[in-house]
Formats: structure tokens, C-alpha cells, sequence
């Protein structure tokens, strides 16, 4: 009696130790997919919201009112580094009604190297170091335009987009001057 208790006992644990493995082997695999699917979607969702960021910019750029009207959200709005807040009516009516005769950028910038998106469903966050260009002279610009050209041509800029509709619009931006001389380099420690 004893022997078939012990024989009993070793295939309830084979089976328990069985069917563990099992459990274990379709977590990892179910899991591992689902894992996959969503590390695809944040990295899909990372690159549509960098070309929005660029299509945003391209539209600075050539004061494109229908592109704006198009990419912002219509509760977007933009806290400036001297801390205005302008919102959508203004920035697609800013650059023909406001501004016709203020100096034009020539390029925005990105510096790959400082742009990170983090993606929390449909809302994402975007920070990036942008350098301006403008078009002319930035000393004959500064002489006119000292009150409306930027103090500096780099700018930290965070953009947080939702995605609507299955489009990602932009919600708000913000932007300070970028003050750092050097950037820090990693050591090998």
C-alpha cells in the first residue's frame, strides 16, 4: 500500500510539474505576442507623432493656415517662453493677419539625437531640441524686429498629441530656450 501511494504521489507531481511548464510555456508565448504587438504599435505611434511634429513645423515654416487648421486640435494651445498662451484661432490666423511683415523662418530643425516620444494609448508626448533659421541676415532681423525675433535660434520643445478619429492632432505645445553650452557624454564606467 504504501508503494502505491508513493507511485501516486510521484505521477500527481510529474503531472503538477507538467502542467506548470505548460502554463509557464503559453504565458511566455501569449504574452511575448501581445508584448510584440504592442512594442510595434508605440513604435508606429512614435513615428507618427515625429512627422506630425515635422508637418507642424514645415507649416511654420510656410505659414501653411490650412495645415495648421488641420494638425492642431481644436482645444490646442501653445505656452511661448516669455509664458503667453496662444491658442488654435490665433496660430492658423498669425501668420497673414498678425504677423504678414515679421521675419520668416527658413527651416526648423530637429536634433535627432535629443527627440524622445513616450505613447500612453492615444496620447503622446514629444520632446525634442529644435534650432531656428531664419531667412536674411539674423543681425539685420535683430535690428528691425528686436521685440519679435527670439533671443536664441535653440528651443526645448514638448508636444503632446492625442489621437482622434485615428489621426493624431496636436493638443499643446511648449517651448524654452535652450541655455546648455555642452552636452554631457556618457563614460564608459
Amino acid at each position: 500500500m504504501k508503494r502505491t501511494i508513493n507511485r501516486e504521489e510521484e505521477i500527481m507531481k510529474r503531472t503538477i510539474i507538467a502542467a506548470a511548464f505548460i502554463i509557464t510555456a503559453l504565458s511566455v508565448t501569449i504574452f511575448g505576442q501581445t508584448s510584440d504587438k504592442k512594442s510595434d504599435e508605440n513604435d508606429q505611434a512614435k513615428k507618427e507623432v515625429i512627422a506630425l511634429a515635422k508637418e507642424y513645423a514645415n507649416a511654420l515654416v510656410k505659414r501653411d493656415s490650412a495645415a495648421l487648421e488641420r494638425i492642431l486640435s481644436d482645444d490646442y494651445g501653445d505656452i511661448s517662453t516669455e509664458g503667453v498662451l496662444t491658442t488654435k484661432a490665433i496660430m492658423v490666423r498669425m501668420p497673414e493677419e498678425f504677423m504678414p511683415n515679421a521675419p520668416r523662418l527658413e527651416a526648423v530643425n530637429f536634433d535627432e539625437l535629443f527627440t524622445y516620444v513616450r505613447v500612453y494609448d492615444k496620447t503622446a508626448v514629444l520632446v525634442t531640441k529644435i534650432n531656428l533659421k531664419w531667412q536674411g541676415s539674423k543681425e539685420k532681423l535683430a535690428k528691425k524686429w528686436k521685440s519679435t525675433l527670439p533671443m536664441s535660434d535653440a528651443y526645448v520643445v514638448t508636444l503632446v498629441a492625442v489621437k482622434k478619429n485615428g489621426t493624431w492632432q496636436i493638443v499643446s505645445t511648449h517651448e524654452s530656450e535652450y541655455l546648455v553650452k555642452t552636452q554631457a557624454t556618457p563614460t564608459k564606467d
